[in-house]
Parts: C-alpha cells; structure tokens; sequence
C-alpha cells in the first residue's frame, strides 16, 4: 500500500532531515519508522488528530535485510548529521541530538533478551518481542523530502494489544492502550481478525490480549476471538 502525502513541514526540523537521510540511505527497504510518531502520517491519512509527547523515535529493522551489494552505514549516515552515539552497558547504540532521542529495535526469537547487530546497516538494535508483526502489510509514505515505510494500523493496533501488558512502567502500558483506543477509531477488523488466525499465539499471549481488549472497551469478538 503507498500514500502520496503533500503537508509541508510533518515532522520538526532535526527529525525531517533525519528521515530524509535515511530514506536516501535505503534504510525503509528493510526497515520502519515506529512508535508514536508513526501517529502523525496516521492522522493525516485518517484524518484524525492524536497528541505526540516523546521526543524519541524508534525505528524497527529486520534482524536478518534481506538486502544485496553494499552495507549501508546507517550509524555514519545519523553521526553526520549531527548525533551523538551513546552505548548502553547492554551493547544497544542509541543516538541523541537537541533532545531527540533515537533507537533501533527488532524481533525477538524466542525468549532470550538483548541487542543484536545488523551488520548490513552497522547498527544494533534491541530485540522485542511480537515486533515481527509491525512488518505485515506496511504502508509506504512518499513525500517530497522522503520515502518512508510505516506499519499498517492494524498490524501496530494488534501489537500494542499483546505487549502491553508486558510494560514495567505503568505509564508506557496506558500509553501504549490509549494508542489502541485512537486506533480503533481507524482500523479494519477484518484484517486484524485475518492477523490473528494466521498466526500461532500462546496461551499467555492470548490471555494478554484478552485483557487489554477489556481495558479499552472492545469485544474480543471484535478481533477473531470467542
């Protein structure tokens, strides 16, 4: 799916010109801009207005590109821009300009936590799990300044669903329900009920699920469920 968006100035200055060299690097082949800020190209797409209140950004990379010919240096790519690399005890490489905040995550297989190399984009990325779901049926941006991928609505309404109850922090699990209560407003059932019936879910991820269906006041039936 691809969207031609024509609004002037969607993201601040630093965050633009980042997009911009990413997208010029070849990053969005293999990659995603996630996270809250995906919530702007959404409002303009469905029209509708959702508050942005992070000024870190996430990106989601596959943890294997499936990529030829040359690596891409996505760390020099965002270093000369500006940014200044910091590197966590864990071995994640994050990236910090004017209060921007900027990470790179992936899939978790399995149950086992930590960071892995991309090597092709010379950049690590912590593993999460369930992130493999923002990768089904994406949608492509293009814009005068960029050409980025985001994940489709419902791909990240679903994945919100069954991670958010896995948050430490209390106030990232209301964040991340009040975003599933927004993307209900916008989001095909049929193709979130589609989602889960072609994937394998554990007991306990439906049992998380289930309970953040009743936090936001939606039937499970609503999602494929009985």
């Amino acid at each position: 799916m691809e969207i031609i968006i024509t609004e002037k100035d969607l993201f601040p200055e630093t965050l633009g010109n980042l997009l911009t060299a990413l997208s010029e690097a070849g990053f969005f082949e293999e990659g995603l801009l996630a996270g809250s800020w995906v919530f702007v190209l959404y409002g303009i797409i469905y029209n509708l207005e959702f508050p942005i209140r992070t000024l870190d950004v996430d990106f989601a990379v596959r943890s294997e590109p499936d990529l030829k010919g040359d690596t891409t240096d996505i760390e020099n790519v965002i270093t000369s821009l500006g940014y200044l690399a910091v590197t966590e005890r864990s071995g994640w490489r994050k990236y910090t300009k004017e209060g921007l905040g900027v990470e790179f995550i992936t899939n978790r297989k399995g149950s086992k936590d930590g960071v892995d190399l991309i090597k092709f984009f010379n950049i690590t990325a912590l593993r999460l799990p369930f992130l493999d779901l923002l990768f089904d049926s994406p949608i492509d941006i293009v814009h005068e300044d960029f050409k980025l991928r985001i994940p489709g609505a419902e791909s990240l309404f679903l994945h919100k669903l069954v991670t958010s109850h896995r948050r430490i922090e209390a106030s990232k699990e209301e964040r991340d329900l009040e975003q599933c209560r927004y993307l209900v407003k916008i989001i095909d059932f049929s193709k979130v009920t589609k989602i889960m019936q072609d994937r394998r879910w554990s007991r306990e991820s439906l049992k998380k699920i289930k309970a953040a269906c009743r936090q936001i006041d939606l039937p499970i039936l609503k999602i494929g469920l009985g």
